[in-house]
């Protein structure tokens, strides 16, 4: 009220906005959260539900109470928590309205996209993807918190510079979220805030050759990339097509002033009528087409959120014509069709007018160019060559003697070190190899620990790109020797801090036995540090004494199990299928998706290449075979005729 009272009569100020960032207090950090005895007990009492819970009043309480939120009483929980997060926000939307005319903006802003919640949206490969009702266990509903009639709840969209490919993927499954947004349009009154991630670039190396004194600058620096070009509509037009806006909060004006094409977009937004828009059915999410009448006129609003150009085909209930409230190009109905031409990233409203004004959209769909059909054919069928490189993956030659067989030097095994001398031993040993079937000599290791811990390990690495890494080795031990709580481990640094992964091993707690015979074992890890200054090393421990035999370390860094085998499987053969259905709009979609991106960055063409030959091979190897068959049966056939004659 204060704050209201301090700016009422201001001519730069149209509305209070209250933001939720991450680290904010107007939100519920998850659905165990609220479970002290005052919060559940009000719960219990308003809702008449979970009286049965309330008898566990010992000390563990609220284990019980965790258990029955997020089981049967989850959806009145639920409910309940956003309703009063709801009557706080309605509280403060009339205190606004009371005093002035102002809308009172709920703007979610880094809520979505750091910590916990923004971990909900990593790309995954098998499985469901677990942001569905992310919102509502944050304890927002947008339907309950746009109740009165000033409330907007602004839909955030996220655009980021990063060098990490998982963590723009999270960014971007968070802004186009199906879940989220249908979340978001159960909005009575809806907008849109376009953010900016800051990013902190170190400069310290190239102040020395620049123009100024160095002692003005220190540490990182703050940087904005906002994008530039037709891009730069990119976050608008997506957040558009997936959640109907009013108003739109432009982050991106702070630093970057708007082109032509740029101030385009805005016009063309500002001048359609943003209330009570209706949607054709069946159009593509990535071609919003909206339709309002409104002031005597009819409007229709077509945008592109798509990186190539298009024509989108409207049928109309009658004839009618037209004008783009922008360019002023003319439109006129052929056959009850309007084709309106589309560029990469923009936004047409056209005005209807004449005798059939009041009109009706009934449908519409989306044509390419047939070149641009073509390039997106052959992007599909490029991922399915990548894709068959994961079946058999290659090795990646990062260690310097993974077999064991250099020559040793000095008294140490080459391209492995002992971290403590004085707890653990390594040595060669002369023994049969690991492989099915062979009597081969080879040269394996034995380490032993006479300590509490004692560690081997690798020579240092760069970072496979992929951001997986996957270990395979050859484990055995030596006749009548205990379990040793051994573990296989990947070990770095990430963001100043130590990065260590690891798989247990036989007494370790969670660990698969060894056996006397040779046996894998493998380490997989997909999560990777990015920073390719840092480096990695495999490693060996011993968490307490013993002995274990190693040979035939393998480091991959394409490995997927078959489960996710059969989702790229799955995900390849619905592009396919959508491409025969004429459904490109939808395949060029899921092209900017994180697995698509992912098989062209991280696999190579000559990798690419090289299994398509083989693939080719195989097929003319099995055609050849049935040739041949089908020759032997139709001789056959033919002497038996020859019987009979």
């Amino acid at each position: 009220a204060e704050l209201v009272e301090r700016l009422r009569g201001s001519e730069v100020v149209d509305g209070v906005a209250v933001v939720l960032p991450a680290e904010g207090w107007l939100h519920l950090p998850g659905v165990a959260w609220g479970l002290d005895d005052a919060t559940f007990l009000r719960f219990v009492q308003q809702t008449g539900e979970g009286k049965h819970v309330l008898q566990d009043s010992g000390p563990n309480r609220f284990v019980t109470r965790a258990a029955a939120v997020e089981g049967d009483l989850r959806s009145s929980w639920l409910a309940w928590r956003a309703e009063q997060m709801a009557t706080l926000h309605q509280k403060i939307a009339g205190i606004v309205a009371a005093e002035t005319s102002w809308n009172y903006y709920i703007m979610p802003t880094t809520l979505m996209f750091t910590g916990s919640v923004a971990e909900r949206f990593r790309p995954v490969v098998a499985g469901q993807p677990q942001e569905q009702a992310v919102l509502y266990e944050l304890g927002l509903d947008p339907a309950a918190l746009t109740h009165s009639e000033n409330a907007i709840f602004v839909a955030p969209r996220l655009h980021a510079v990063t060098e990490d490919e998982i963590d723009a993927a999270t960014i971007a499954t968070a802004n186009q979220s199906a879940s989220v947004s249908a979340w978001e349009r159960r909005a009575s009154r809806r907008g849109l805030a376009l953010l900016e991630q800051p990013k902190q670039v170190d400069i310290t190396a190239v102040l020395p050759h620049g123009p100024f004194d160095a002692s003005e600058f220190s540490g990182s620096s703050v940087v904005h990339a906002v994008s530039g070009g037709a891009k730069r509509q990119e976050p608008l037009l997506l957040g558009l097509a997936t959640a109907d806006a009013e108003v739109i909060f432009d982050q991106s004006l702070r630093w970057a002033e708007l082109t032509v094409s740029d101030a385009a977009v805005r016009q063309a937004f500002l001048s359609f009528p943003r209330r009570n828009m209706q949607s054709l059915k069946g159009v593509p999410d990535e071609f919003p087409v909206r339709f309002v009448r409104a002031n005597g006129s009819s409007w229709l609003l077509v945008g592109n959120a798509s990186r190539m150009a298009a024509d989108v085909n409207v049928s109309l209930s009658g004839a009618v014509e037209g004008v783009d409230v922008v360019t002023k190009q003319a439109f006129s109905t052929v056959d009850n069709q309007l084709v309106v031409g589309l560029a990469a990233w923009s936004l047409r409203v056209i005005r209807l007018q004449g005798p059939g004004a009041d009109t009706q959209p009934n449908t519409a769909t989306v044509r390419f160019e047939e070149g641009a059909v073509q390039m997106i054919e052959e992007s599909v069928a490029d991922l399915r060559q990548r894709q068959a490189v994961l079946e058999t993956p290659p090795l990646i030659p990062v260690l310097d003697n993974p077999g064991f067989e250099l020559p040793r030097l000095g008294d140490g095994v080459t391209g492995w070190e002992v971290v403590e001398s004085g707890g653990g031993q390594l040595e060669l040993i002369d023994t049969v190899s690991p492989a099915v079937g062979s009597d081969e000599k080879n040269q394996a290791v034995r380490m032993t620990s006479v300590g509490e811990l004692a560690t081997v390990r690798s020579n240092p690495f760069q970072p496979p790109h992929t951001g997986r890494l996957s270990v395979a080795v050859w484990l055995r031990l030596p006749p009548s020797v205990p379990q040793p709580p051994f573990r296989i481990a990947v070990e770095g640094v990430e963001n100043g801090e130590q990065y260590y992964r690891f798989a247990p091993v036989g007494s370790a707690a969670g660990g698969r036995p060894l056996q006397e015979g040779w046996n894998r074992f493998v380490l997989q890890v997909t999560d990777l540090p990015s920073d390719p200054n840092e480096s990695l090393r495999l490693r060996f421990d011993m968490l307490g004494p013993g002995v274990v035999e190693i040979d035939g370390v393998e480091v991959y860094d394409l490995i997927f199990n078959q489960s996710q085998q059969n989702e790229l499987h799955a995900l390849l053969d619905e592009m396919e299928s959508e491409l025969a259905a004429g459904s490109t709009a939808r395949v060029l979609s899921r092209l900017e998706g994180y697995w698509p991106r992912f098989l062209q960055a991280t696999v190579s063409d000559e990798q690419a290449e090289r299994v398509a030959k083989r693939v080719a091979r195989r097929a003319e190897r099995r055609v050849k075979a049935e040739d041949e068959v089908l020759e032997e049966d139709e001789g056959f056939f033919d002497r038996v005729r020859g019987w009979w004659r």
